[in-house]
């Protein structure tokens, strides 16, 4: 359908300055989460500087009635189903540098209009912890997509 997307818009490549091209699929468990981990870092300092906050909040924190941000991978939370369901929907950050510490914290989507997720994806959820060990998700943010340079095709 015309108009949903563009084919000329580019996405920013952010590099893995850690390792070279296809050594990727080389490397142990530990340096390919360290890699990963680097990537992710990367998009979350894009995201924090995108919305112009100083800090996302932390996962798990006390009952608030304030608006909360945190920033983590999407994954699946069902241990049952392979494909991601709108009750299965969880976001996965590791704690600290050493990876010591992981926090999986479920997302309830109910009060989010419409979403478009898939596991693996950075983004950033706002909303506010209930009692229940869930985010109540009303709003999802996403790193921007850069525009195409115009060209003079695309000025006809």
């Amino acid at each position: 359908m015309p108009g949903l997307y563009n084919e000329n818009a580019k996405v920013e490549i952010i590099p893995l300055q850690t390792v070279d091209p296809y050594d990727f699929f080389n490397l142990n468990a530990i340096e390919r989460t360290n890699c990963l981990n680097a990537h992710f870092q990367i998009i979350k300092e894009r995201l924090r500087k995108q919305l112009g906050i100083e800090q996302f909040d932390e996962f798990g924190l006390p009952v608030h009635d304030e608006i909360q941000r945190i920033c983590g991978r999407v994954c699946n939370m069902s241990t049952e189903d392979d494909k991601l369901k709108i009750d299965s929907i969880g976001l996965f950050n590791v704690g600290d540098e050493m990876g010591s510490k992981t926090y999986k914290l479920r997302l309830n989507m109910s009060d989010c209009k419409s979403f478009s997720l898939f596991e693996g994806e950075v983004i950033v959820a706002e909303g506010y912890n209930d009692s229940n060990s869930r985010f109540n998700v009303s709003r999802i943010h996403k790193p921007l997509v850069t525009p195409p340079p115009a060209t003079e095709w695309s000025l006809l």
